[in-house]
């Protein structure tokens, strides 16, 4: 009995040295595998941030350039409606000009006419004669 509890204490004790093994074995897999996952895990945040960093670059300059146009836009706007409301003016200036030019030629036509009146009813009297 003695000889049979050596022989069980003996494949016990190999038994837990092949399970230690194991688990060291265990452990290292483990220990590659998540080095791994961290190295590429790495690989794939600098990748992002490389990406990242070109897109918000992109978007700057992009961002830039349309509210540089917009400026443009705006300031042809402004001097598009500058000259429009100075060529507004001109016009109601030269309309107003007109309209008391024409009032004065009205009034001379009149007159002239009323000349034209009087002469011809001053020569009537001397064309009896």
């Amino acid at each position: 009995m003695s000889q049979e509890r050596e022989a069980l204490r003996v494949e016990v004790e190999r038994l837990r040295k092949a399970l230690e093994d194991i688990r060291g074995k265990h452990t290292e897999e483990v220990s590659a595998i998540k080095s791994q996952h961290a190295d590429a895990l790495s690989t794939i945040q600098t990748t992002h941030r490389e990406e990242i960093t070109t897109i918000k670059g992109q978007h700057s300059e992009e961002l830039s350039t349309i509210k540089t146009e917009l400026e443009e836009s705006e300031s042809a706007k402004d001097q598009a409606e500058t000259q429009y409301q100075n060529l507004l003016g001109r016009v109601n200036t030269i309309k107003s000009s007109l309209g008391e030019r024409l009032k004065a030629d009205r009034a001379e036509l009149q007159e002239a006419k009323e000349q034209m009146t009087n002469l011809s009813h001053k020569m009537k009297p001397s064309n009896s004669e």
